[in-house]
């Protein structure tokens, strides 16, 4: 593990999403789940092994498994090592704002970035810009004519099956 620095901070950094979340390195509230599942856990371990030069992803979980906090934690380790926008995706603006709650509750630094562009914060475009927060989004907002999302480091695509017409 090793301090890297970041454009606004210095910021721990960790093998695995795995370690980074075991080690209690977000700052997690309450309501956040008590501990990974065997399975998430296997998906983390799998990511940091093989894939962390995959420039996208699509997690393969059954429905009711845990996509959202693998899918985030990846999201998350992949902000703090790469300094540079990250994009989770979703199919709908509802399963987005889910994501934004799982993500607010687990202690990763999160911004909406769904519907009109010109409705977005200028701030939460800065912070996903600036690699401060990971950009929750619509699948819509990234497959479109004129998509105004940074140009990512890595996208999570949560349900990809869904986003098949996309």
């Amino acid at each position: 593990m090793a301090f890297v620095g970041k454009s606004k901070r210095a910021q721990q950094q960790f093998e695995t999403p795995e370690e980074m979340y075991l080690r209690g390195a977000l700052p997690r509230t309450g309501d956040a789940v008590s501990s990974l599942w065997i399975h998430q856990g296997d998906v983390l371990r799998a990511y940091a092994e093989k894939h962390q030069d995959t420039a996208d992803i699509a997690l393969e979980l059954p429905t009711g498994t845990g996509k959202t906090l693998p899918g985030l934690l990846i999201a998350e380790w992949v902000r703090r090592k790469a300094a540079g926008p990250v994009l989770y995706a979703a199919p709908t603006r509802q399963l987005a704002r889910q994501v934004l709650a799982t993500a607010n509750n687990e202690g990763v630094p999160a911004r909406l970035l769904v519907g009109s562009h010109l409705s977005w914060p200028v701030a939460d475009q800065s912070d996903v810009e600036g690699g401060e927060a990971v950009a929750i989004t619509t699948y819509s907002s990234i497959f479109n004519s004129s998509p105004k999302l940074p140009v990512p480091r890595l996208v999570v695509l949560d349900d990809a099956l869904v986003g098949e017409n996309h």
